[in-house]
């Protein structure tokens, strides 16, 4: 972390290290766009970074951390640990769209932009894109957190053992697939 706030610290602060010397009153070469080089001008004010004694880098980091692009920000998962009107834990409305839990624990998700510019894309590359990914184990792990119990139940059981099954034939094709007796 601390590694990742220097480094961008030393990203931000670079294109101002070419101002230092015009910032102390000498002139210095700046190289414009076209590849001319140009004195400037000296500033009026000086450029400084003021950092306040006794505060520390803390200071200047909580100064700088707005201009920063989104590497402080921590990826964030919006699970409901206790929902307002029952209290209970809710599922993460993204997963249950996008991913489909198998039984044996596997999540399968489509490739990414498998809708997206379809009209550009050769009938090959669309044909790649409808095919179906296996999520790795951390990521089945960080998906059975952000979704119930309700969608880590088995759906359907195969048409092979008369007793385990219920009267109610699902609206699956043929009939070969039923729902279980619950």
């Amino acid at each position: 972390m601390a590694a990742a706030v220097r480094g961008a610290l030393a990203g931000m602060l670079r294109p101002l290290a070419r101002w230092a010397p015009v910032a102390a009153g000498r002139t210095a070469s700046v190289r414009c766009c076209h590849g001319r080089a140009r004195a400037a001008a000296p500033l009026a004010k000086p450029l400084a970074l003021s950092i306040v004694p006794g505060a520390g880098s803390s200071a200047l980091l909580s100064r700088l951390t707005p201009l920063l692009p989104n590497i402080l920000q921590q990826p964030v998962r919006p699970v409901t640990y206790y929902g307002l009107r029952k209290g209970k834990r809710k599922s993460v409305k993204a997963v249950v769209k996008r991913f489909l839990r198998l039984h044996s624990g596997l999540w399968v998700r489509r490739k990414s932009g498998y809708k997206k510019k379809l009209w550009k894309k050769s009938t090959a590359q669309k044909k790649r894109l409808r095919e179906f990914v296996l999520c790795n184990r951390t990521q089945c792990k960080l998906l059975d957190k952000m979704t119930t119990s309700f969608w880590k139940r088995r759906n359907w059981i195969t048409f092979s053992s008369p007793s385990l099954l219920s009267q109610e034939v699902s609206a699956s094709p043929a009939g070969l697939l039923v729902e279980p007796a619950a």
